[in-house]
């Protein structure tokens, strides 16, 4: 390159026609490219510094400036921006930017993996029996209420429920539990108890006529309390409804 460099276009170092469009393109790069092309514009603007504050460039051209460390930068600064397929190694580096932001998106904001056991679902309080260590007869939804409720049962209960007997011997019990229900984080549209809303007992026993006698509770809350027997006919009809239940049949 043989081209005279003046003083008031060095020192312009953006206003000169040939090298002005270098600082421009290389603006426009620094905007889109971001860290991809800071190296390349630092080099160009500390080229620009230097032989604009010295007094040698007024007389010389950028090859007798070679013993210079900047002019080997500067003229890669303007090679780089007038070679034809500059835009497209400015759209491949664009790109690639692009795509490491999108390899390394949440790189620093990892989402904790939703845990395997559903503690919401837990029975916190004081109860007769852990129904959640018996085995199901069956399952029910209510949409309306969005709940979802497991009938349990003991071994005497599980035995009779699946014999297909319907009266449970002296003995059995069973448990009602009810949930709320809630999305499944583990999968998509999915519904999974949630919080406890109520755990219903009914014990079973024969009186001297040899016909049963139902002995019902029903605990509620969080913690799980005793709720009050006030009422003997609904605590009469809700134990008729548990054992009416029918097994689930299994495959």
């Amino acid at each position: 390159m043989s081209a005279r460099m003046t003083r008031s276009s060095l020192a312009a170092c953006g206003r000169n026609d040939r090298f002005g469009k270098c600082g421009d393109r290389l603006e426009f790069s620094r905007t889109q490219v971001q860290q991809t092309a800071r190296p390349v514009i630092a080099k160009f603007r500390a080229c620009c510094d230097e032989l604009s504050h010295t007094e040698r460039y007024e007389n010389d051209t950028l090859d007798s400036l070679h013993d210079r460390p900047c002019a080997k930068d500067f003229r890669e600064c303007h090679h780089f921006c007038q070679a034809p397929d500059f835009r497209h190694r400015l759209l491949a580096m664009l790109l690639a930017g692009m795509l490491a932001a999108m390899a390394c998106w949440g790189c620093g904001h990892t989402r904790a993996a939703p845990s395997p056991i559903n503690d919401r679902a837990a029975l916190t309080g004081s109860l007769p029996w852990n129904p959640l260590r018996w085995m199901v007869i069956t399952s029910l939804l209510d949409n309306g209420a969005a709940t979802m409720s497991t009938l349990y049962g003991n071994e005497i209960a599980v035995k009779a429920a699946r014999s297909g007997s319907h009266a449970y011997p002296a003995g059995a019990v069973l448990s009602l539990v009810t949930w709320t229900k809630q999305n499944d984080d583990h999968w998509f549209g999915a519904k999974i108890p949630g919080l406890v809303k109520s755990v219903e007992f009914v014990s079973v026993s024969y009186g001297l006529d040899h016909q049963p006698a139902y002995s019902y509770q029903s605990y509620q809350g969080s913690p799980l309390t005793k709720a009050s027997a006030s009422d003997s006919n609904s605590a009469g009809s809700r134990a008729a409804y548990l054992v009416s239940l029918r097994a689930a049949v299994l495959p």
